[in-house]
């Protein structure tokens, strides 16, 4: 199976002075594999999915645990694991500078031997992106409107493959439009969908 990835151009400031176009490449990915999957395919090596189930909630478990006390996790074949603090400049009563740290998340650095198997993947490049980039919102407007005459709604991932651009951009002009009463929308968070006023 290949994966495959996007070519999207940079958003450059205006400022930066920076005439020349920039571009980075995405993976676009095909869905998200869940524990059910796990489970199938360890059952498949005659483990229950019960078994399978308490063995990976247990390494979870020691894994918060591990790093909630301070120590980094490493999983020989996986990877890494360590805690992501972030700071933020606050106040405190007297008004003197203070610095609070807070938890951000998980950082992850991949094993040697996970890198070796990634690399092996092979890679389907898709630049029809570039070719058919539509760069003003006006014209994105037409083609959607033309869109939503022919269906009921869109969502931001459809968006970014009807226009050719990136999540990030396709939020920003549903938004755009919906604030400018072009658009209202529907349903709530990974479930919303544009539809037209």
């Amino acid at each position: 199976m290949k994966v495959n990835v996007g070519i999207y151009e940079t958003p450059q400031p205006s400022t930066s002075g920076d005439t020349a176009k920039k571009f980075h490449a995405r993976v676009q990915s095909k869905g998200v594999r869940r524990l059910s999957e796990i489970c199938d395919t360890l059952y498949e090596k005659g483990i229950n999915s019960a078994q399978i189930k308490a063995v990976l909630d247990g390494i979870a478990l020691f894994v918060a645990r591990s790093l909630r006390d301070g120590y980094t996790v490493e999983m020989e074949e996986i990877g890494i694991l360590s805690l992501s603090v972030g700071t933020q400049m606050k106040k405190d009563e007297a008004e003197n500078p203070m610095v609070e740290v807070r938890i951000n998340g998980v950082n992850f650095r991949s094993s040697p031997t996970l890198r070796k198997r990634l690399r092996a993947a092979e890679i389907h490049v898709d630049d029809e992106r570039l070719k058919k980039k539509t760069t003003s919102l006006d014209k994105r407007k037409t083609i959607l409107n033309t869109y939503l005459e022919r269906e009921p709604f869109i969502h931001v991932l459809g968006y970014s493959k009807l226009m050719a651009c990136s999540r990030y951009q396709a939020k920003k002009d549903l938004e755009t439009l919906l604030e400018e009463g072009f658009l209202k929308t529907s349903g709530k968070r990974n479930r919303r969908v544009y539809l037209l006023a």
